[in-house]
């Protein structure tokens, strides 16, 4: 890219690329201007350059900034990449129905682009909307049927609606295009879970950490599995500290530690440290506030719990507008 950029300008827009990057990682709002301008005075209406500065914009989380400058861009090299990267910009900053607006744009432009039609199924799904992410999925199939993360993705949104037998018929055809993926091996312990058959599940999810033991999200739901058989809770608690130090932005396994934390090992001081991580990456994770809530009565602080059932209440009213 910046090889076509020295080709094609007439004044070297290089070096305000470099800058801008800069600003954006340094999150310098002053400088981000002040290198816009400059390419806009040095680059024509369609240069690659105003591509390359909305792409860093929107993964820097500065989206109205990214669509200004893909807007003086020229056509992009994929249909739909520029809503894309909006759309993820958009969703990175909370604004969900921004984000979807914008995937819906994208997989428009471009059906046939899979990471397009994932990426709205997920979201839709977190939403809460799974007809909309069946009906992307069913196309989706349609268009890729020996796609595995498609497959895989179908069989968890009827997982997720409690009907772990169609699930099954998605895993069914994921394991017969590849028997040895760790994404179909982690896919068929989450149905053994949703069918309650968590021994079998934890052999499952075993054999999956030993073909990828860097995927946290697999210790994530082993530990998930353990939780549900007696006596095994150590192991479920080393499983979501495992997933934890794979990847410490997991909140499911830190909520899930800190439940343990709490119910069986009576360690509350661990538990509302658990639990404080937890509501500063999410802050709306009303469970984690109720639970830490009674973690600061056990420990004897009073002043901290009556400061966090207000911000429930005051989260639990908002909620109910």
């Amino acid at each position: 890219m910046f090889r076509e950029l020295e080709s094609r300008q007439p004044s070297n827009p290089l070096p305000h690329l470099y800058l801008l990057g800069c600003a954006i990682h340094d999150r310098r709002q002053p400088a981000i201007r002040e290198e816009r301008e400059a390419l806009l005075h040095l680059t024509v209406k369609g240069a690659p350059a105003f591509a390359v500065a909305g792409a860093w914009l929107a993964s820097g989380g500065y989206c109205a900034e990214a669509e200004e400058e893909f807007a003086m861009a020229g056509p992009p090299s994929e249909a739909g990449a520029f809503e894309f990267a909006l759309a993820q910009c958009h969703q990175d900053r909370g604004d969900i129905k921004k984000a979807q607006e914008e995937y819906q744009k994208a997989l428009s432009l471009n059906p046939d682009k899979e990471e397009y039609a994932l990426s709205l199924s997920f979201l839709l799904t977190a939403i809460g909307d799974t007809e909309g992410a069946g009906k992307v999925l069913v196309d989706a199939v349609k268009r890729h049927p020996q796609s595995l993360r498609i497959l895989v993705a179908m069989s968890l949104l009827h997982l997720e609606l409690g009907y772990p037998d169609r699930a099954r018929i998605g895993y069914d055809k994921a394991r017969a295009i590849d028997p040895d993926s760790p994404m179909v091996w982690k896919l068929h312990g989450r149905i053994q879970n949703g069918e309650g058959h968590y021994e079998d599940a934890v052999k499952t999810f075993e054999h999956a950490v030993a073909l990828d033991p860097k995927d946290a999200q697999i210790p994530l739901f082993m530990g998930m599995a353990l939780a549900r058989i007696e006596g095994r809770t150590d192991q479920a608690l080393a499983a979501f500290l495992h997933a934890l130090e794979l990847d410490p932005t997991l909140t499911e396994a830190r909520f899930q530690a800190a439940t343990i934390y709490f119910q069986n090992k009576e360690d509350y001081t661990s538990t509302a440290n658990q639990l404080e991580k937890v509501i500063a990456a999410t802050p709306g994770h009303l469970r984690a506030r109720q639970l830490l809530v009674q973690s600061y009565y056990r420990l004897g602080w009073k002043d901290k719990a009556s400061a966090e059932e207000r911000k429930l209440r005051e989260l639990t009213d908002k909620g109910e507008q």
